[in-house]
């Protein structure tokens, strides 16, 4: 997968994608509209699901095909037994501090996380 990215597009270009999802840079329908490059007689609907306003947000999260992919992706990984070992480590490793004063660094807390998922 990892060589997929690295031969198929620039990592660098992933990088300025991730930030511009963070920053809410893309030239969704509707931020094209606000900046009032697309007229306002042109929907704003979706490209891929063409029921509500394409928003960064909804593209990449709410929208129907993004919800499937996400949750396709997150059974594939098994996000719910990382999470559920993410929070018992978390838990205990604040039990752990509170009654023995002992804090285990962030590292020590990912492996115990890898190791329990």
């Amino acid at each position: 997968m990892f060589s997929y990215l690295l031969k198929g597009a620039n990592l660098s270009r992933v990088v300025e994608i991730s930030w511009k999802l963070l920053l809410d840079q893309f030239l969704t329908r509707t931020n094209l509209a606000f900046r009032n490059i697309i007229p306002p007689e042109v929907l704003v609907e979706c490209a891929l699901y063409e029921l509500k306003g394409e928003t960064t947000n909804h593209l990449f999260l709410f929208c129907d095909v993004a919800r499937g992919v996400w949750k396709l992706i997150i059974r594939w990984l098994d996000f719910w037994l990382i999470w559920q070992a993410t929070i018992w480590v978390i838990w205990n490793a604040r039990i752990n501090r509170i009654l023995n004063n002992d804090m285990k660094e962030v590292e020590e807390l990912v492996d115990e996380i890898k190791f329990l998922s």
